[in-house]
């Protein structure tokens, strides 16, 4: 999903008439467990994670103009499960009286972070109930923080662009998604930060399925590039990064952070040249999409597909 996708769910127009003064807050709530659990991302990998490469977090927006509502989340987890965003929902409406269907929940898709919480029977793992009462309270609590700081701001966007970072690995062609979009939310009359939302498109797989250690990526690292360059809270939200992968080579750590100060150099260019708007209207749209899974081929199509390929490889 690019960002004209994701804000077609929550959308924010800006328009010349003056309505409501707009309103931001940001806040992040850690997520890395204060307690033993797996690690996700990879279907061999079962194992607890046994320390921490870099910290993860949920990063949350809340925009307010005063009539209408909406907040961002995004959690530093390889995906969020139906039963989490609902459950977060409910909780945060009941907080803050924000409507539950104005909230958005994603992830960066890391796959470095925990992955035993609900829903995670939809990828062959057991649920940790303790894991999933740790990750519902840290969403909610940066949401409210975010809600709670709530302050007069402005407001702008604008697209940047990073070719040459990605390919795509399946189809071995150009087919991926360069853009760079920025959504710049600043104190009024100040120049100070409030958050800077992100989208970029690759997966962050950079550390392997043999790491052990819990990790945001390179998201992480184009956030922690922002937030010391800027201020504020850098929210990081990820694209359709289906068969989109980053370029990289050399040691995984160390090219955790070349890749996400390379990112976070563009979104801080592209921040730098936003111009701010007080003028806006604010809305937005809850719709379920409903999709079905691919059909699985048979046995022997399946038994057929992979002696052609090894052929292939043999051949090779």
């Amino acid at each position: 999903m690019n960002l004209r996708n994701l804000f077609a769910l929550l959308v924010m127009v800006f328009a010349t008439a003056h309505t409501h003064a707009v309103e931001a807050g940001a806040a992040k709530a850690n997520l890395v467990p204060p307690f033993p659990t797996t690690m996700g991302g990879y279907f061999d990998r079962t194992e607890a994670f046994t320390g921490v490469s870099t910290p993860i977090y949920a990063r949350a927006v809340v925009v307010s103009n005063g009539e209408t509502q909406v907040g961002i989340v995004v959690l530093d987890l390889c995906y969020v499960s139906r039963e989490l965003t609902q459950q977060s929902r409910e909780q945060i409406e009941d907080l803050t009286g924000m409507p539950g269907e104005n909230i958005m929940i994603s992830a960066t898709h890391t796959h470095s972070a925990p992955s035993g919480f609900m829903g995670a029977r939809f990828l062959g793992r057991e649920e940790q109930p303790k894991l999933s009462e740790f990750l519902l309270k840290q969403t909610v609590a940066a949401v409210v923080e975010a809600h709670r700081n709530l302050a007069p701001a402005t407001i702008g966007f604008d697209y940047g662009d990073l070719p040459g970072m990605t390919r795509n690995r399946q189809q071995n062609n150009d087919l991926i998604d360069p853009q760079v979009g920025v959504l710049k939310l600043q104190k009024k009359d100040s120049r100070e930060y409030i958050a800077t939302l992100a989208n970029y498109t690759g997966h962050p797989v950079i550390l392997g399925g043999r790491n052990l250690l819990v990790s945001s990526e390179f998201p992480g690292q184009a956030c922690t590039t922002v937030e010391e360059a800027l201020g504020g809270v850098a929210i990081f939200t990820q694209g359709a990064c289906g068969d989109i992968t980053v370029h990289r080579s050399g040691d995984p750590y160390e090219e955790v952070k070349r890749v996400g100060r390379v990112i976070g150099g563009e979104i801080i260019r592209t921040a730098e040249m936003i111009t701010t708007t007080e003028d806006n209207t604010l809305f937005s749209e809850f719709r379920p999409v409903k999709v079905e899974p691919r059909e699985l081929p048979t046995l022997e199509e399946a038994e057929a597909n992979i002696a052609a390929r090894t052929k292939a490889w043999e051949d090779a």
